[in-house]
């Protein structure tokens, strides 16, 4: 305990699409404290340098989801939104990925969607 991350089975995440996406990023924020290495002490997102319109929202909404397992296929510790969070990994691999399940189209969406024009 102390300085162990605590586990959370539920997490909310906020992701905000500007008028041009896909062309232009959007941006994503938890809502449930997370402590990650590429995710911001703001609980922003860090989703690259470098955004491609080939990844669509599900894709996206799949990424976060790999982010909150550790999951080693996404998680990115060479230039790291919190360090923090790098350094605990990087003394302990063999804590993560912390669930090692894959992700699937639900056949309902359980995902609450909220249009707020600006």
């Amino acid at each position: 305990q102390g300085n162990d991350p605590v586990f959370r089975t539920n997490h909310r995440v906020k992701i905000t699409l500007s008028n041009d996406y896909p062309k232009n990023s959007p941006s994503a924020e938890f809502l449930t404290p997370i402590f990650h290495p590429n995710v911001y002490t703001n609980q922003r997102v860090c989703l690259g340098s470098y955004w491609t319109m080939a990844e669509n929202l599900s894709e996206l909404v799949i990424r976060i989801g790999k982010i909150i397992q550790y999951s080693k296929d996404v998680l990115n510790l060479n230039s790291p939104a919190n360090r923090d969070a790098k350094d605990w990994a990087n003394r302990n691999p063999n804590r993560y990925p912390v669930d090692n399940k894959t992700f699937k189209s639900a056949k309902k969406p359980q995902a609450q969607i909220v249009w707020n024009d600006v």
